[in-house]
């Protein structure tokens, strides 16, 4: 009863068109090379993003274990611009083509195939009969097998431009090697996988020099500031306004386990209730927009997997569409949003909260803000609030907290480099280790406020753990201790609430519901009345992506990520929305952030919201 309940839900919206599909080969616009090896015939293939084994045997009309069978440790995962040899199957028909072949003038180019009609194309690539006629002269005659057709965008990529200042500089972070270190330590002190960084520096992989310079795939933080310069998409103005704009909506439902057909692991079925949770949100943020007057046709997409957007993306489902929100998955998301990038469609990701993500995608937006803006803003509201304090920044010498150390000393540095003199000596820095934090005691202060800032997060957990030891022990003395710490605090569970409470722990976050806020309340009662269950984050998190998105759509058409400053947040429940665009060539990150202070046993706002 259960899961028909939860397939009901899916089907009360009049607006939504919910997408099923069938497996399809995946076109990757790859001339198809043929390679004599050992007395067989291989097709040669170049890996590139989003590539997997699952949709290369759909392509090529091979078995996954034959792919695996010729090219040695495949099974392991797939690397950008390895070079695969997959055999040649016996019903190869070398006449048949992969279609769209190219892209010419901003058209994509369609060569029809044997039983194709007009119609049946149309529907293909999601486009009207009567644009491909304007465009094709001749082909309302009939079609012939082999002739060449000019498919019709919604928007040209030649219409698509970025104004740039003439003198742009490199947004992306630089590391000047030092003596002792290597790649994966680099890596590792900035968070980043190694072969990210060998992607942005090739022949690295072969050894470094003291002194080389690196190029991370992180935005310099002090390049923020200046990408706040009018960098703007420019679209024809033909297409800024519409009277319909089509929203789609992809999200991880595991539709087959609905059905009773196959059983989920504990991660799926967590994947499953937060695609569920945003998707009512976003139902309810669609109702109220209607209301406001916007015309919002929603169409609903099942990503659970890779092969989910392999198939979705080789049948140009998302063609048409001028918003994209989702998927929450990583890998799924950068394939979409290459996909996206290539055709000037706005791509929300509403789940990561990595700004590695943003790099070449110059039409995706993340709604999390990333663990930079976290720290940016509590060392300023440290700096302003807590000048007289005193103030003390442990630095657990762990490398995972290496970076967030030094954004805290930067931006607290910045904030009181023009104040006075106390509040610049007022902040001292004490190195502990991973696991043991040492003697506290005596940086302590009996007379003023002790501020201690532990920008450290799920590596360092037992020195956590030590530091709640060594002020728990303090608790007989008369010390007045306040503690900053990061949003992985919040999920501890070794952290005692009457500890976090002692010390009126104060976190930074992305997210802050308000239960006492009335259109909070409305919504919960709304919510639970219509689907008999709770919202939790993700149902806010979905209500409000929704909620702005569509406003953004309503207010400036198309044009609305050159207008995100002005974007009318009215009705946001769960997150605030402030923008900036993180490089010349990248998307923009949302980096709103609040600070909670645990409080009389409850989480309060002290600062953002």
């Amino acid at each position: 009863m259960k899961k028909r309940n939860t397939l009901n839900y899916l089907s009360k919206s009049v607006l939504l068109v919910l997408i099923f599909t069938l497996y399809a080969a995946l076109s990757f616009a790859q001339d198809r090379v043929i390679e004599i090896r050992d007395g067989k015939e291989f097709f040669v293939h170049q890996v590139a993003s989003g590539h997997t084994l699952y949709s290369l045997s759909k392509l090529y009309g091979v078995d996954v274990a034959a792919i695996e069978k010729h090219n040695k440790g495949v099974e392991n995962g797939l690397s950008i611009g390895q070079t695969l040899y997959i055999p040649v199957p016996q019903s190869y028909d070398e006449d048949r083509w992969e279609n769209p072949i190219r892209i010419e003038n901003g058209f994509m180019i369609h060569r029809v195939q044997r039983k194709e009609t007009l119609y049946s194309i149309s529907k293909e690539y999601n486009v009207d009969m009567n644009d491909m006629l304007g465009l094709n002269p001749g082909i309302e005659l009939g079609l012939k097998e082999g002739i060449e057709l000019k498919i019709p965008k919604q928007i040209e990529i030649e219409s698509v431009a970025l104004e740039l200042p003439e003198t742009a500089e490199d947004s992306l972070e630089t590391h000047i090697v030092q003596a002792g270190e290597t790649l994966y330590s680099i890596s590792k002190l900035y968070g980043h996988r190694v072969d990210e960084v060998v992607a942005l520096n090739p022949g690295s992989e072969l050894g470094l020099d003291i002194g080389q310079k690196l190029r991370l795939p992180e935005v310099r933080e002090d390049f923020m500031g200046e990408a706040k310069m009018d960098f703007k998409l420019v679209l024809p103005d033909s297409v800024m306004i519409k009277e319909e704009y089509v929203v789609s909506l992809l999200l991880p439902f595991y539709l087959e386990s609905l059905k009773g057909d196959i059983e989920l692991d504990s991660k799926s079925k967590r994947l499953q209730e937060i695609g569920m949770s945003f998707y009512r949100g976003s139902m309810m943020a669609l109702d109220s927009l209607k209301k406001r007057g916007a015309n919002l046709k929603v169409k609903v997409f099942d990503v659970s997997s890779d092969e989910d957007v392999d198939r979705i993306l080789s049948r140009n489902e998302l063609l048409g569409s001028d918003l994209i929100i989702g998927p929450l998955q990583k890998s799924a998301l950068m394939s979409v949003s290459k996909f996206a990038n290539q055709r000037g469609i706005h791509i929300v990701c509403p789940s990561i909260s990595k700004n590695n993500i943003l790099l070449a995608s110059p039409n995706l937006s993340k709604v999390k803000s990333s663990e930079s803006s976290h720290i940016k803003t509590m060392a300023k509201y440290v700096a302003k609030n807590h000048s007289q304090d005193n103030v003390i920044l442990i630095n657990s010498m762990d490398v995972s907290d290496a970076r967030k150390v030094q954004l805290f000393k930067k931006y607290y540095g910045e904030y009181t480099q023009n104040k006075a003199d106390s509040a610049q000596r007022s902040l001292i820095e004490f190195t502990a280790s991973s696991k043991f934090v040492g003697d506290l005691k005596g940086k302590l202060s009996k007379f003023r406020r002790n501020v201690l800032v532990v920008p450290a997060g799920k590596d360092s957990r037992s020195m956590i753990a030590n530091l709640q030891t060594k002020l728990q022990l303090l608790e007989a003395e008369d010390y007045d201790v306040v503690v900053f710490g990061t949003e992985d605090w919040m999920s501890f569970d070794f952290l005692d609430t009457a500890f976090k409470n002692k010390i009126h722990l104060c976190v930074p976050t992305s997210l802050y519901i308000d239960y006492e806020n009335e259109q909070v309340k409305a919504l919960l009662k709304n919510y639970r009345n219509k689907y008999q269950t709770e919202p939790g984050d993700y149902g806010y998190l979905g209500y409000d992506v929704m909620l702005y998105y569509g406003q953004a759509l309503l207010q400036f058409g198309l044009n609305f990520p050159n207008e995100f400053d002005r974007v009318k947040q009215d009705g946001l429940l769960h997150i605030g929305m402030d923008y900036y665009k993180t490089g010349i060539e990248s998307g923009f990150e949302n980096e709103s952030t609040v600070l909670l202070r645990y409080n009389n046993f409850k989480l309060e706002l002290v600062h953002g919201g």
